[in-house]
């Protein structure tokens, strides 16, 4: 439903129960935005509340999406690109483990321990900045020793522009979202 509106929703929940009788009043809309984490435990939502929602409304999805994850509430403006960059972006790091994985198996590791070693490395790099809270910045330069193995690989990324394929990534998919909720 990426792109879709509250105002969107709304009508078609309305169209939907026309001829059942308001017992309650209006309909409490939410939106949220979850990305598949919440299949394991580390899940990224964002919500937004709709024009009658209202603090039980909040509670019950915090309350609902927190234990599985980061729940936040949103502007309604912001969803699509939270949307972009959790909801798509997860999807972006199965190519980039991949890749991780290929670089093991080309210098010789077997494929399985590679597949397992990329990820828990991937896992590694996002608990230190989440645990830690410093700026993957200073964590890159934290493993990057003057002239030593990190930096010559961290030189090829940045030749490759892996950093700007990314950022153009996340920036397609909002776009894209945009444009599904003009349809």
């Amino acid at each position: 439903m990426a792109g879709i509106t509250l105002e969107q929703f709304t009508e078609k929940i309305n169209e939907s129960f026309l001829h059942v009788p308001k017992i309650a009043g209006e309909p409490h809309v939410i939106r949220t935005m979850p990305n598949i984490g919440l299949r394991v435990g580390v899940g990224c939502t964002v919500f937004t509340l709709g024009l009658h929602a209202d603090s039980k409304d909040r509670d019950y999805v915090q309350s609902l999406f927190s234990p599985n994850g980061i729940c936040l509430e949103v502007g309604e403006s912001q969803i699509n690109a939270y949307g972009a960059l959790t909801g798509s972006g997860v999807g972006f790091m199965f190519p980039i483990l991949e890749a991780f994985s290929d670089g093991g198996v080309k210098i010789g590791l077997g494929r399985e321990i590679s597949l397992k070693m990329a990820a828990q490395t991937m896992k590694c790099a996002a608990e230190l900045f989440l645990k830690e809270g410093t700026h993957p910045a200073v964590l890159k330069d934290s493993v990057c020793s003057p002239g030593g193995t990190t930096i010559a690989g961290i030189a090829e990324l940045e030749r490759a522009t892996v950093r700007s394929g990314i950022i153009n990534a996340i920036e397609a998919t909002h776009k894209r979202s945009e444009e599904l909720g003009k349809l």
